[in-house]
């Protein structure tokens, strides 16, 4: 299993995708994962030689969200004793290139790791919290207000979708989040007002992407060419 995060290292204004790949064995996964770092200005990859967490990601969203400098995904630890999964936020520092886990609030620390998302909410870290994985009806959007600190995380918003499940992609605003439905149309839909504008674009329901960027001096004709043959075998393994 591959997991992918990139974001812009803002200390060396460079673009840099973080790539964690999950052993199998027996239909487990094995954990800690394989981490290898690729730089946009240099255009190798890298292995990561440091602490390496052993935690999962979850794999059902595959999305990030990166605040402060750091790239953020849903993850959980197995309480062997306890028998139960604990819930957390797994970071990685684009700059120091140092992993680092984040507390949820209590009531989101136990209980199915699907229901959880990562997000961005102006320049602070959030989290989606939905009823029933990403298709739902009902999602409560946390809070961290100040970063770092468990304490600081709030419930902001509890959207009560009585037209059609969906899942969010992102926010426009502070008061407004898109949002695909599951017959494939993008929505904006106003957390304050409650009202929704439905948008001339359609797709699969699994086919919108929301994300930001930042503008970045690297020339794309710099750097070490890869040759094909160098990552074949993991792209056609990847393929499907």
């Amino acid at each position: 299993m591959f997991v992918f995060g990139f974001g812009f290292d803002i200390k060396s204004k460079d673009y840099k995708v973080v790539k964690m790949t999950y052993s199998q064995s027996r239909g487990a996964f094995l954990l800690p994962p394989k981490v290898e770092i690729f730089s946009l200005s240099l255009g190798i990859w890298k292995q990561l030689d440091g602490f390496i967490p052993e935690s999962y990601i979850v794999e059902y969203f595959y999305k990030q969200a990166v605040v402060h400098g750091k790239v953020h995904w849903t993850g959980y630890k197995i309480d062997v004793e306890r028998k139960r999964m604990k819930n957390l936020i797994l970071a990685f520092d684009l700059s120091d290139e140092i992993f680092v886990e984040l507390q949820l609030p209590e009531c989101l620390v136990i209980g199915l790791p699907m229901n959880l998302n990562t997000a961005e909410f102006g320049e602070s870290l959030a989290i989606y919290h939905y009823d029933k994985c990403a298709w739902t009806w009902i999602c409560s959007i946390w809070v961290m207000k100040e970063y770092g600190v468990v304490e600081s995380w709030s419930k902001e918003y509890n959207i009560v979708l009585d037209w059609e499940p969906g899942m969010i992609l992102g926010f426009r605003n502070n008061s407004e989040i898109l949002l695909t439905r599951r017959t494939g149309q993008l929505v904006s839909y106003n957390l304050e007002t409650h009202e929704k504008m439905n948008f001339d674009i359609i797709g699969t329901k699994n086919s919108f992407f929301m994300g930001t960027y930042e503008e970045s001096l690297v020339l794309l004709n710099e750097g070490q060419l890869l040759l094909p043959n160098d990552f074949s075998s993991e792209a056609d393994r990847d393929e499907c």
